[in-house]
Order: C-alpha cells, then structure tokens, then sequence
C-alpha cells in the first residue's frame, strides 16, 4: 500500500514551507548582524553630527527596519503554513500506518487490552460480594444437627471462589497479552494494577477440613478481606490504568514521528525544487489559508439559509 498522493502531496509542501522557514530564518540571523554594523555607525552626539551622516544612518536602519518587519510577516505566514500542514499530515499518516504497519497497530491494540481489563476488572466486585456472603454461610452454617459437616456450604463456595478464580486468570491473561505485545521499552514503563491474593478453590478445599473454631478465624479474616476490597478497592487502578495508555500512546506517537521525519528528509531532497520563497509561500497561502477561508464561508453561507435575502 502506497502513501496516499493528497498525503505526498502534503509532504511536498511542507518541504517547502520548512525550507522557507530555514532561510527566512537565516536572512534574520544575517539581518541582525547587519543591523548591529548599522547602529556601530551612529553618528556621535546625536543632532550635533552632520545632516548628511544623520540620513544616512536613518535610512539605513529604516531599511533595515522594513526588511525586519517582512521578513517576519513571512516568518508568520510560514508558522501557520507548517501548522496547517501538520494537522492534516499527522492524521493521514496514522491512518495509512494502521494499515500497512504491524509495529504500529501493536500500541493501539494494547491499549484495547488495557481498555479490555479495566471492563473485566468491573466484573470482579460482584463476585467478589459473593463469595464474602458464601464465605460467612460456610463458616456458620457447616455443622448439622448430628454434629456432621454440611458439605452443601462448601459447594457454593467452591463455585463462587471459582468464578473469581476464572475472573482473576482473564485479569492476568490480558496483562500477559499486553507484556507479548508492546517492544521491550514501552513495556518496562508499564505498571499494571497488581490485585490482591484472593482465595481460589485450592482455599475452599484447605478450610474445608479445618476445625470449626480455626475456621471461623479464617473465613472472618478472609470475608473481612473481600468485602473491605468491594468497599475501599484501589484508588491507583483508574491512575495507573490512565499511565498505562499514555505510555502507550507516547510510544505510538514517537514511532509516527520517526518514520514522518523520513518522509520530511525524502520529500526535502526529491519533492522540491528551487524556487522564489515570495512565490512559495504566496502560492502555500492561496492553498491552504484563503481557500480554505473561502470554504469556510461557503458552508457558512450554506447552513444560514437567510444569508442570500439580505
């Protein structure tokens, strides 16, 4: 798949409009220097100096002075130019990289990935209310009549603890597919929520042969758990969550801006070609700002139906 041509042609333009700045930028540089030559020649004494060496100082730094100031003007032109330029160059490029390149689409996927965690993470509260109530069932109610363990207890809390089990592997699955994804360095900035150690099924099975009073202990100790983390959970989730996409979208940006300043050193050196900058920057202009302009008012004109009675 090959750059868009409006994408190269954009690229071509903006060559120019930064080779203009770079020389514009120049002619200052020089201009200062010059004018600083101009002001070592000040006549002494102000008015006590002759008319003649007077004038000519003063028409030298009046013109000076006017090359300074359209100079600038074109400085201006030029900063809006590039500005213009980059707002449509930046999207066409992340279009046209999601497409043909893998390096990049990595970014955007992971943080799908983050945006896929924080959904299931949603799922776990619930879950985790449950088995705090199963939890305090098991501990109360596990002793029948005959004095005999009732075991029923334990079978709903092995499926409760179950499904926060299975929840908790997606959690880590998807934090596992982010760690496979993203290069090494945009990775090791990365600090997922690290959640708690929540009893699993292999707990369930351990209470299960415990004496009552040592269970009690633990089933209250571990509800307590539960039910404070549903309550309170973590402040830092939605922060390091928000971190993480911004490692991910600083990495995305960079490997763009990498592979643009390419394109801007292959459009400098075979997009362009020597040309009068007035002339450049007067057709850039026509091009981007008052056609631009031009359309603008177009669909201003368009959406206000009143404007053509008045």
């Amino acid at each position: 798949m090959e750059l868009a041509v409006t994408t190269i042609e954009h690229l071509r333009d903006e060559a120019y409009a930064m080779l203009c700045r770079r020389a514009v930028m120049q002619s200052l540089e020089r201009l200062e220097q010059k004018k600083a030559n101009i002001a070592s020649t000040r006549p002494p004494f102000g008015f006590l100096a002759p008319k003649q060496a007077r004038e000519t100082f003063e028409k030298s730094m009046e013109a000076a002075s006017g090359t300074e100031a359209s100079l600038r003007t074109q400085l201006g032109q030029i900063i809006q130019l590039e500005h213009l330029l980059q707002g449509r160059i930046h999207p066409e490029l992340g279009v046209y990289l999601t497409a043909v390149s893998p390096d990049y689409r990595r970014f955007t996927s992971a943080r799908d990935f983050i945006d896929q965690w924080q959904i299931e993470f949603a799922k776990l509260p619930e879950l985790l209310t449950a088995f705090a109530r199963d939890v305090r069932n098991a501990a109360q109610g596990t002793t029948t009549a005959e004095g005999a363990r009732d075991l029923q207890f334990f079978a709903v809390l092995r499926d409760s603890a179950l499904h926060v089990e299975t929840q908790l592997d997606v959690l880590d699955a998807l934090v596992a597919e982010i760690a496979a994804i993203l290069p090494p360095e945009a990775n090791a900035e990365i600090v997922m929520p690290k959640l708690p150690d929540f009893r699993r099924v292999a707990w369930v099975n351990h209470i299960a042969a415990l004496p009552a009073a040592q269970l009690e202990l633990e089933a209250t100790r571990v509800e307590t758990e539960a039910r404070q983390f549903v309550t309170h959970g973590d402040s830092r989730i939605p922060a390091r969550l928000n971190a993480a996409r911004e490692v991910c979208a600083r990495h995305e940006e960079n490997f763009l801006q990498h592979y643009w300043n390419t394109l801007r050193a292959h459009a400098q050196a075979h997009y362009v070609e020597e040309r009068d900058i007035t002339e450049v920057i007067a057709d850039l202009v026509q091009r981007y700002v008052t056609s631009d302009l031009d359309r603008r008012q177009r669909e201003l004109n368009t959406a206000n139906p009143f404007q053509n009675e008045r």
